[in-house]
């Protein structure tokens, strides 16, 4: 196969610009010069068989991706192991292969029956990142969008994301993978768009898996693992924006934070005109010292609100700018976080739902209730002291839960203080 140089240059610099490197970092790695490879990235030098091979290292890409050759069929489980050396073990290869024979044999079913292909999500046809920012802002961007044109709306919460994906084209399987390895996304004209998700991480970090890899079907239509050593890269930095906007999308949590009274500034002035003077008239209010607060009970409680991991949840309000950065690292320190893990025991999606994790079911997402709610009212309450522990002791026998004693609550309240 003839090599088009101009492509090859465009794929290594983009590959490179991928991998968050310069081409400093990458000459010092490949063992070649930085204007060697600058050189490569302008189309003004061949590359050898054995420089492509350690590019490709460096950049972990695989040589037939940067010289654009269609992956044949067998090769599509070749490139998940060699992307995710870790899913050679057996028990982790062998539900791979599960899901590529099952993707392949959908397909072949459909075909017999004589129905028309599926049709697969739009692809957003965006330049590469060139930099995070541009990664975050594509992401955002394009999950607000994909929103409005399945007609979600800004603000509410995605019931179910694998019915999402699975309504667009998208087939979806959960298997147990590595725990380093959250999911991967396969696009080859063998299967059309198929992911697979960790069925050993939680409901939660499983919805948030399966809205990062939707986006890299959204976005780069190829193989693709996602793992903890490939994080830093451009194209895993916009679908892990895209997830959290899809998922948590800026109107709903400050809506959400909004029913809970918080995510108000300490100071409001009010403006008001008046028709008959021409004249403005204003009125200020201020917030009770402490209502402002963000606990993790409100972030726990946002978070089984739009089904996603405690510490996503507490990075998007940062994010958005509704809590600072000593914020962060109180909500996400370990008094916090084994609170919050408790209060999220009481009312868990896969405990609400009554059933043991399987194969066919990849997420479920639990409904608020009125014991839920009590619960975050009263540790509220006591942090702000308006209740006080006897009262706590009562409420704790009214909710009747079997994992809450009045002691229990008494733990959950002091927490938050």
């Amino acid at each position: 196969m003839a090599v088009d140089r101009e492509v090859l240059a465009r794929e290594l610099r983009a590959a490179r610009e991928n991998s968050g490197i310069s081409q400093q970092v990458a000459a010092e790695r490949t063992g070649l010069s930085r204007t060697v490879i600058a050189q490569i990235e302008l189309g003004n030098r061949p590359v050898s068989a054995d420089e492509l091979a350690r590019l490709a290292a460096v950049y972990r890409r695989l040589v037939v991706d940067l010289l654009g050759e269609p992956l044949e069929e067998d090769d599509v489980l070749i490139t998940l192991l060699d992307l995710a050396p870790e899913l050679v073990e057996p028990k982790f290869k062998t539900h791979v292969r599960q899901f590529l024979v099952l993707c392949r044999e959908a397909m072949a079913i459909e075909a017999a029956l004589g129905w028309s292909p599926r049709q697969p999500p739009p692809q957003y046809d965006i330049a590469a990142p060139r930099n995070a920012v541009e990664a975050i802002e594509q992401g955002e961007r394009i999950a607000a969008q994909e929103r409005q044109r399945i007609g979600m709306g800004p603000a509410l919460p995605v019931e179910n994301v694998s019915a999402l994906a699975y309504s667009q084209g998208v087939r979806i399987f959960a298997a147990d993978l590595p725990d380093n390895v959250t999911g991967l996304a396969v696009h080859h004209r063998s299967i059309r768009p198929a992911l697979l998700v960790n069925r050993r991480h939680g409901a939660s970090a499983r919805r948030l898996s399966l809205a990062h890899e939707y986006a890299h079907a959204l976005f780069d239509r190829k193989v693709s693992v996602t793992k903890r050593e490939n994080s830093d890269e451009l194209t895993e930095k916009r679908a892990n924006a895209f997830a959290a906007a899809l998922l948590t999308p800026r109107l709903g949590v400050e809506e959400s934070l909004a029913g809970l009274n918080k995510g108000w500034p300490s100071r409001r002035t009010h403006v008001v005109f008046a028709v008959a003077t021409g004249e403005a008239a204003r009125a200020e209010v201020r917030s009770t010292p402490g209502s402002q607060v963000v606990g993790y009970h409100d972030v726990a409680t946002v978070a089984r609100k739009f089904g996603v991991p405690y510490g996503a949840v507490v990075y998007r309000l940062l994010a958005l700018g509704m809590i600072t950065e000593a914020d962060t690292k109180d909500l996400l320190g370990d008094k916090s976080q084994a609170a919050a893990g408790r209060f999220e025991a009481l009312f868990g999606a896969e405990r609400q739902a009554g059933r043991s994790r399987s194969a066919g079911t990849v997420e479920s997402l639990d409904t608020f209730d009125l014991k839920a709610e009590v619960v975050h009212l009263a540790v509220e309450a006591y942090r702000r002291q308006v209740i006080k522990k006897d009262r706590l002791s009562s409420l704790a026998k009214e909710l009747e839960l079997p994992d809450l004693s009045d002691a229990q609550l008494l733990e959950l309240a002091e927490a938050a203080r």
